[in-house]
């Protein structure tokens, strides 16, 4: 009875499966070529500028990337804040904001607390197998960021006294 709607919704999982794995492998080379292009014009602006200035030329290219993707982003309309906009106006301003807000739908969150629990006892053991091996380094790159996170004090005391 069911078996046709089983068969549908796995073509349809193995199609958007196949599209994801179809544009990383289309996206890789790009990422490759872009990282490239990227030292190309990080050694061009050395032997131009110096390395400082290099290094502040290229973070503003990236900031401003960063900042017109993110404007990008946002201006697209979401598909959630689309169908707040189809609400009734019988529903409050408030509860319109509410539903806008929400990322997931209450059958999407029970089917990913559903693949997170069924996940979880096989994925946990291998992730806590990969953190014991590697515990040396994962506890060098904690130690790391919590000495360049904490506040210097010792910036006064290492200033020369005025005579």
């Amino acid at each position: 009875m069911f078996s046709a709607l089983i068969h549908r919704a796995q073509a349809t999982v193995d199609k958007t499966i196949d599209q994801v794995v179809n544009r990383a492998i289309i996206a890789v080379p790009f990422i490759v070529a872009g990282a490239f292009a990227t030292a190309a014009l990080a050694f061009r602006l050395n032997s131009e500028f110096g390395p400082e200035m290099a290094n502040l030329i290229l973070a503003g290219l990236f900031a401003t990337l960063g900042v017109i993707s993110a404007f990008v982003f946002r201006v697209r309309k979401s598909p959630a804040a689309a169908s707040a906009e189809d609400l009734p106006a019988a529903l409050s301003t408030d509860d319109a904001e509410q539903q806008a807000d929400q990322s997931f739908s209450q059958p999407d969150r029970e089917l990913l607390m559903a693949a997170l629990t069924s996940a979880a006892p096989i994925a946990l053991p291998s992730l806590l197998r990969l953190v014991m091996r590697n515990l040396p380094l994962v506890v060098a790159i904690l130690s790391a960021i919590f000495v360049m996170t904490r506040p210097s004090t010792e910036d006064a005391a290492s200033q020369p006294a005025q005579p």
